[in-house]
């Protein structure tokens, strides 16, 4: 029997959970904090807004602004950007105009002047009055964290693509929101255990990056304490597509751990949900 991991959609936003908080124009927005744990834990972040009304007859149309910390074309905001396009193509009734920064905040070759990218973003958008703001990943959000307030007054932000490891980093203003992905390894393995008790070696996936390096030191470390139940292998250090090949050789006593992939040895550029189902579709063993 084959089994796939299952990852929601980038871009499949609760239009709910947006709704409410452009309804209420709130600035006290309480916390809400998911903690997802299991088979695996997946970084589904979208937004949350109930029904009111929207505005009284005459009103403008509430604005969302996207912010980005890399350029469009980075694989997961590609994957993100195409996943809420799809969203707000499916809500047209309830007419919200949205726009896009990229802040390429994560760029490692040169510093960022992010005082000089506050004031821009003031004079650019002090006559275009925004009502949410949607921060991409973990440096948008410290950049919101830090100039939010400044730029565009106390107005509601909902960040995303956000893990329980960042987010514990933070210290998050009452006017942010969002939902936190948390994987817990031991749960993973004693849940592989016990759905596949034959199981003797568990291939733990994970892309070369250092933050992804360090999550795979962690599960590796945390496997050890299952070491007289089963073998728990780190990936080989191939290119992509060999570790593909490389996953669709395992045997049936053998096992998939996914954590995640932004990149390989060859710092192949890659979104984690589409490695998820690359992986899914080569392996012909339990993926989790």
């Amino acid at each position: 029997m084959r089994e796939r991991c299952c990852f929601a959609e980038a871009g499949s936003l609760r239009m709910d959970v947006i709704k409410m908080r452009l309804a209420a124009g709130e600035n006290r927005m309480g916390w809400n904090f998911v903690k997802k744990v299991g088979v695996i834990a997946c970084l589904t972040v979208f937004l949350v807004l109930p029904a009111p009304a929207w505005a009284d007859v005459g009103d403008r149309p509430k604005k969302i602004l996207f912010i980005f910390s890399s350029n469009f074309d980075y694989p997961c905001i590609a994957l993100t950007r195409k996943g809420f396009s799809s969203a707000f193509s499916q809500h047209t009734h309830l007419g919200l105009p949205y726009s896009q920064e990229e802040l390429q905040l994560s760029a490692t070759e040169y510093e960022i002047d992010t005082h000089s990218l506050a004031a821009s973003l003031k004079s650019k958008y002090a006559q275009d009055r925004q009502d949410l703001v949607v921060a991409g990943y973990k440096q948008a959000t410290e950049f919101m964290i830090r100039y939010g307030t400044e730029i565009f007054g106390r107005i509601p932000v909902v960040f995303i693509g956000m893990d329980l490891e960042n987010y514990e980093t933070l210290e998050l203003p009452a006017n942010f929101s969002g939902i936190v992905a948390a994987t817990s390894v031991q749960k993973n393995i004693e849940l592989i255990l016990k759905n596949h008790p034959a199981t003797r070696k568990i291939h733990v996936i994970a892309g070369a990056s250092p933050r992804e390096q360090a999550l795979l030191a962690n599960t590796l470390a945390i496997g050890k304490s299952y070491e007289q139940r089963v073998e728990i292998l780190g990936p080989e250090p191939l290119p992509y597509y060999h570790m593909l090949a490389m996953l669709n050789e395992l045997r049936e006593t053998e096992v998939v751990l996914y954590l995640t992939m932004q990149s390989d040895i060859n710092r192949r550029l890659l979104a984690p949900t589409m490695v998820a189902q690359d992986i899914s579709k080569a392996a012909r063993v339990p993926v989790y």
